[in-house]
């Protein structure tokens, strides 16, 4: 049966029960082979084994009837095999035989079906088994579902830009009320519901594992104890490792299941470094609510837990469906337990050695900076002061403890974005609203993804909102100029993340010549046999969709090509030779970078410097700058050309605290490199952590001597890894000692002397 059959990586396809190898050719080992087998299913829709119960039947609306292959009835039947006679009963080689007294749930049944199905379809041929059409959710990716689900879900952008926005909306909403009402019909809405009850009635989504390690975790291994008085703080009811004992399966929950065990689920979830996106999915509006509120149970909320573990995934996930970022944290330390802003234990807390992406995730689903002192971050590029006990009412939790702790804990970076955070002006309730309807709120976000450029994230919030009100049925073209390294291209490819839409980056020195577009032409005729350009076959799987396109380094594009993407600007649309149809592009972002016009940029930093507010230009100065740049466009692309580009964004040099964030944020890549690298179970070395001994000093010392304007970020981060990286790596590999495998790690510590010269040393106590 299975001669000349190449089965490819078969662990993909080893489900729990259910092994296809193990029911393939083993007949010497007394284990029916896959014709038995055959013979054995010949009723594929038995209720003999029918194991798991009918969601759609509970629910009323089933079309399957007594065809279904899952249980209508209440008994609990169980698989024809599983006696008492055959229990236990193994193969000579130790595989497990249909014997074997394992249960096998759905999603393996269904994937054993379609094993099966697929075999006889395909005997002797050389082709790999399918796997399931579900299948898990969770494999740890960091993704929101399909993207048509995160559109319907939260971002209300229209398919087709011509059709109204309030109309999608309405016909969501519908939508979301009668899948609610739909699964309500039939839920026990038991108001005095016991949570054992909860937890027996998913007793049987839960398994008992072994000490595992989870490569998809972020696992440190090796953390700094706390050398105060606090102690070591984490979470209360929680654990660093908690992949021992009762773990829920990564399945999709019941849909009577209640707020406390879908919490207790989603928190197990979370441990093993799953993704949650589509759990949450599958939970009712109502419950999910509850959940996203922090207010279930006696227990610690899910972001808490997402932020115990360094869960950045999760955390997002959570934050873009409304979570509370701003409860309390139930903390413990050896001798107490407390409550604290979470804001302040992702700083502060012993769950992992460096979190910097999470504080930026809390600060940018809203979390607010002023539960922390504002001495701490008023000033990022200086030394924090001594505590002066002066509070605001959001930290008059913080006593001389935790300031202590607080001080110890923040870095460069966590420091700039607190203080970021403080400095943007509220949101409105008009403006949310306004965000919300037009599905630009996670835009916002922008703020904590990019050093600097407060000019152009804010200009860049409100041209969206004004095109997605506009009624002209045109593309929104934009252009980011200015030095290399300023986070152009940066923005740019992040704007299709933030939004939820289907994004593509073009090189410009790819197009050249308008075919490069469309596709090529040979003979005088089109060769529609030779297919279009990645950006032609996107643009047409987009057409009338919301999407955006980067054509990075736009100056290198030919004029040509120039030609044909000014008539796509001018009238939102062209003619696609490859498939013959119309093409739509209302919908489409087009973003432009160019470098182009660097000198005016610089000149412009240079001039203007002195006048700065608080190291930042004013609005009134950057649009005398955003004019200087249209200009140039003009002369270096031409009228016509010029005239498409709607919006121009200028991008400038980065000051001196920048800078600083900038080898800080480079300095943190670093470490989590040198830490991830040696994250995978396969690997047996133990990580390396890197601490500097005077922050300030030493990057400040790269950011003032090695940052050039022309070539921005990159000039710095190069020089962080060649100083600072190689010379880590350098003590590493001169150590005499045998490199510690599958230990708590290595920690090294950098440091400058008087003549600013820096060293490494091993810690070795």
């Amino acid at each position: 049966m299975f001669s000349g059959c190449a089965l490819q990586s078969p662990s993909r396809y080893k489900v729990r029960g259910v092994d296809p190898l193990k029911f393939a050719s083993f007949t010497q080992c007394n284990t029916p082979s896959i014709s038995t087998m055959n013979s054995f299913y010949s009723s594929p829709y038995n209720a003999s084994y029918k194991t798991k119960p009918c969601f759609h039947f509970q629910r009323g609306d089933c079309r399957h009837g007594d065809s279904c292959r899952y249980r209508h009835d209440s008994p609990e039947d169980t698989l024809p095999w599983k006696t008492a006679s055959s229990a236990g009963n193994e193969s000579s080689h130790g595989r497990d035989t249909p014997g074997s007294p394992k249960e096998i749930d759905s999603s393996d049944m269904e994937m054993f079906l379609q094993f099966k199905a697929f075999m006889n379809a395909n005997q002797g041929k050389k082709v790999a088994p399918p796997t399931s059409s579900k299948g898990k959710f969770g494999t740890g990716v960091d993704k929101v579902a399909s993207r048509e689900q995160s559109q319907a879900t939260f971002s209300p952008w229209s398919s087709v830009r011509s059709q109204p926005s309030s109309h999608i909306k309405a016909s969501e909403t519908a939508s979301s009320e009668s899948d609610d009402s739909d699964l309500d019909s039939n839920v026990d809405e038991d108001p005095i519901r016991s949570p054992v009850d909860e937890r027996d009635s998913t007793e049987k989504y839960m398994t008992d594992v072994e000490d595992t390690e989870d490569a998809s975790v972020y696992n440190p291994g090796f953390m700094e104890e706390g050398h105060d008085e606090l102690g070591n703080i984490v979470l209360s009811d929680s654990s660093n490792s908690p992949s021992k004992g009762k773990q829920y399966k990564d399945v999709a929950p019941p849909p009577d299941i209640g707020a406390e065990a879908a919490n207790a689920w989603l928190i197990s979830l979370i441990a093993q470094g799953k993704a949650i996106g589509d759990f949450l999915d599958h939970l009712r509006p109502s419950v999910c609510s509850e959940i996203l509120s922090g207010n279930v149970g006696k227990k610690n909320a899910a972001i808490c837990e997402a932020v115990s573990h360094n869960h950045l995934s999760a955390i997002r996930q959570l934050i873009v469906r409304g979570a509370n970022v701003n409860i309390m944290a139930e903390c413990r330390s050896q001798d107490d337990e407390f409550r604290i802003p979470l804001l302040a234990f992702a700083i502060a807390g012993d769950h992992a050695p460096e979190t910097t992406e999470v504080v930026k995730a809390l600060l940018a689903g809203g979390a607010r900076p002023d539960c922390i002192p504002e001495a701490l971050y008023r000033d990022p590029g200086s030394p924090m002061p001594i505590d002066d006990g002066s509070r605001t009412p959001p930290s008059q939790w913080c006593n001389a403890l935790w300031y202590s702790r607080l001080k110890a804990r923040l870095n460069v970076s966590q420091r700039y974005f607190l203080l970021r955070a403080s400095t943007t002006k509220a949101k409105t309730a008009r403006q949310a609203a306004e965000l919300q309807h037009l599905g630009l709120t996670n835009l916002t976000f922008a703020k904590f993804l990019l050093v600097g450029q407060d000019y152009v994230i804010d200009r860049l919030v409100k041209d969206f909102i004004v095109w997605r009100r506009s009624d002209a049925n045109q593309p929104l073209v934009m252009m980011l100029a200015g030095p290399s390294g300023h986070g152009k291209t940066f923005l740019a490819e992040k704007v299709g993340s933030l939004l939820g839409l289907e994004s593509i980056s073009v090189d410009g020195s790819s197009l050249y010549h308008a075919t490069d577009i469309s596709g090529s032409f040979s003979g005088g005729g089109f060769r529609a046999d030779k297919g279009g350009s990645p950006l032609n076959e996107f643009l047409y799987k987009e057409s009338g969709k919301a999407s955006v396109v980067v054509l990075d380094e736009f100056e290198k594009t030919g004029e040509s090509a120039r030609n044909a993407l000014s008539s796509m600007f001018s009238t939102g649309q062209y003619v696609c030779r490859v498939h013959n149809s119309i093409v739509d592009l209302r919908s489409t972002v087009w973003i432009l970078t160019t470098n182009v016009v660097d000198p005016i940029v610089t000149s412009f930093s240079e001039h203007f410097q002195d006048k700065f507010v608080n190291g930042q230009p004013t609005n009134s100065q950057m649009e005398e700058l955003r004019k200087s740049i249209q200009d140039d466009t003009r002369r270096v692309f031409g009228p016509a050309m010029a005239g498409r580009i709607t919006k121009f964004l200028p991008f400038i040099p980065f000051n001196e605290i920048e800078r600083r964030v900038i080898a800080s944020e480079s300095f943190l890549a670093m470490k989590r490199m040198l830490v991830q690298s040696t994250a995978k179970k396969s690997d047996p070395r133990a990580p390396i952590y890197v601490q500097l001994e005077d922050e300030l000093r030493i990057l400040g010392d790269i950011a003032a001597n090695h940052y050039d304007p022309h070539s921005g970020a990159r000039s710095i981060d190069q020089e962080v890894r060649e100083k600072l990286e190689v010379e880590v790596m350098q003590e590493y590999l001169e150590c005499p000692d045998t490199p510690p495998m599958n230990g708590r790690g290595e920690k090294y510590l950098i440091s400058m002397d008087k003549e600013d010269v820096l060293s490494v040393s091993r810690v070795t106590a």
